[in-house]
């Protein structure tokens, strides 16, 4: 039912933040995240991202727009 729906978002969701979270262990360090699944598009799935992640997300209607992202952040972060 939808109580099990939930935990089960719950603990994907945990999994999901751990990944996260490993990519980026100093302050200085820096990484481009692809979550490449449209339910991160929905309000309800997104809600369940750390803060600092969902003000930062872009989403990128092509690969071509995630390839461009891509470069832009990697430029920015090259020049600092």
């Amino acid at each position: 039912g939808a109580a099990s729906k939930k935990l089960y978002e719950a603990m994907c969701m945990n999994s999901v933040n751990q990944s996260i979270g490993r990519s980026i262990r100093h302050a200085g360090d820096y990484a481009a995240i692809l979550l490449m699944d449209r339910r991160y598009r929905q309000e309800r799935v997104a809600s369940l991202l750390p803060l600092w992640i969902r003000s930062t997300l872009k989403e990128a209607p092509s690969l071509r727009a995630a390839t461009d992202i891509l470069t832009e952040f990697y430029s920015r972060k090259a020049s600092v």
